[in-house]
């Protein structure tokens, strides 16, 4: 019986030993993977490199590829009062100033705790324009389903400045969604060699992007979310030296009625 009771224990504590090296093994494969460590809570370190953007006066948000899925990009919101950069200095003194329009679209490693969707940041990096700065997204990253809507009014009331360029936008709104789904992506001329647009919700009206600036167009697509200022292949022809050879081709994403800037190139 003694013998037994021994053999119990000894199969119990072998037991134990094997569950606590399959939770570790877990825990470890968890924390080499910052995709899966989004939804914790419990604060851990994780590094990921991606695309700053920003959304109004809501923050700083991280864009990056899902691992294992191209194209599929996640968000995270990230913050801090105190950043420890390690990159570009003075790109470092604007992020601490909210200067978002300085650095939206910029390719950074960040650092720091993650809870739910959130991370707390200890340190950023601001990576070189390069091998690193990667703007391959492509229309097909992003397609989306379009949408039959009747909405041909535009309401300006939204964006009242609009009403300047009122005859080109309710003729391209008129023309039905040319852009992600159910939006309208009007233009018009806006001073010598450069063009303006607006982005029309069609299902309500409502102007959600307004003076949006190109040197060498825009290009979209009714089914996808997809949005390139000044697109690559227009602007490789320019000349080091010329007006416009400081202008960069800049990649949008139109997300829940919110334009974000994934990055430029």
């Amino acid at each position: 019986m003694r013998f037994q009771n021994h053999k119990k224990t000894i199969l119990s504590i072998i037991f134990l030993i094997i569950l606590i090296s399959l939770g570790g093994w877990f825990f470890y494969e968890e924390e080499a993977n910052f995709i899966d460590i989004n939804n914790e809570k419990d604060n851990r370190e994780a590094t990921q490199i991606g695309n700053l953007m920003h959304v109004g006066e809501e923050g700083w948000f991280l864009s990056y590829e899902k691992e294992g899925a191209p194209g599929l990009v996640m968000e995270l919101n990230i913050s801090s009062e105190e950043i420890d950069c390690t990159g570009d200095a003075k790109a470092c003194e604007l992020f601490s100033q909210q200067e978002k329009d300085a650095l939206a679209g910029r390719r950074v490693e960040v650092k720091g705790k993650v809870g739910e969707f959130v991370m707390d940041l200890s340190r950023i990096e601001f990576l070189s324009v390069g091998e690193n700065h990667e703007c391959d997204f492509d229309f097909s990253d992003f397609k989306v389903e379009v949408v039959d809507v009747d909405q041909n009014e535009v309401d300006f009331s939204t964006e009242p400045e609009a009403e300047s360029f009122r005859t080109r936008i309710e003729d391209t709104v008129r023309g039905g969604v040319n852009f992600a789904g159910h939006y309208a992506y009007a233009e018009w001329g806006s001073g010598t060699n450069y063009s303006a647009g607006a982005i029309v919700d069609l299902k309500n009206g409502e102007i959600v992007e307004f003076g949006l600036v190109n040197s060498h167009g825009a290009d979209f697509k009714r089914d996808s979310r997809l949005l390139i200022i000044n697109p690559p292949e227009a602007m490789e022809y320019i000349e080091e030296g010329s007006l416009f050879y400081e202008e960069k081709s800049k990649y949008f994403l139109m997300q829940e009625g919110n334009l974000f800037l994934l990055c430029e190139d």
